[in-house]
């Protein structure tokens, strides 16, 4: 077996890797370097309800969905299609609307197949599927690197860009504030109704995101939990 059989054979033997956080936190930076290795293949954020086109079948609702065998059903074939690096093409033809959406889509299929034909695992990158982690270590054996940064800096960053967070796709996520939050949910509840400023946005967001996280590094000492900082 020459170098590069040898490499290939590594490469199918490895784990996927989902890189997953707070947003704001280095993901990006941090997925990129570790893809730049060769040893992975680069995917950009499919739990991202914002992004077109999408690497999902389904239409997510908003952001930080999250999945649990109880509501499994509705994910399991974008998952599994996403680290078998399948693109659902068909599914999103009939939305395009301008020929630059039309040059995104082909141009994400070819990516996608390119990671298909490459057949190195799949790095995921995406912070927004903090909340399915757990799912996917326990689902598809994936493994788990863990960004977190500092709260000032988050609440800074959130500020100087301007985002804003719509709390009510959480409100519409029942299991979510039962089995992860449910010491902020009347706080979340709250913030549904009536959207605090960015910055008190961004601290509601800080506290439910590493409460889960704080949850998941006790629970799994496997996982790699990095600080940004």
């Amino acid at each position: 077996m020459n170098e590069a059989e040898a490499t290939a054979t590594r490469a199918r033997a490895r784990r996927p890797l989902l890189v997953t956080g707070s947003h704001r936190s280095g993901t990006t930076w941090v997925g990129q370097v570790l893809a730049g290795t060769g040893a992975y293949a680069y995917v950009h954020e499919p739990f991202n309800a914002s992004l077109f086109p999408r690497l999902t079948h389904i239409r997510l609702g908003g952001h930080y969905t999250y999945v649990t065998e109880a509501n499994e059903t509705a994910y399991l074939e974008s998952v599994t299609d996403v680290l078998a690096h399948r693109f659902p093409f068909r599914e999103q033809v009939r939305e395009v609307r301008t020929p630059q959406q039309a040059a995104k889509l082909v141009r994400e299929w070819g990516r996608s197949t390119a990671r298909r034909l490459g057949g190195r695992p799949a790095l995921v990158k995406d912070p927004i599927a903090l909340f399915a982690a757990e799912w996917m270590a326990q689902r598809f054996d994936v493994d788990v690197l863990v960004m977190v940064r500092h709260p000032a800096a988050f609440v800074s960053s959130i500020k100087r860009l301007g985002w804003e967070f719509d709390f009510e796709y959480w409100t519409r996520q029942p299991l979510l504030l039962r089995d992860e939050l449910p010491a902020l949910a009347g706080e979340i509840e709250a913030a549904a109704r009536e959207r605090p400023d960015r910055i008190g946005q961004a601290i509601l967001l800080w506290r439910a995101i590493h409460t889960v996280i704080a949850r998941l590094a006790d629970e799994h000492p496997e996982w790699l939990v990095v600080r940004h900082e």
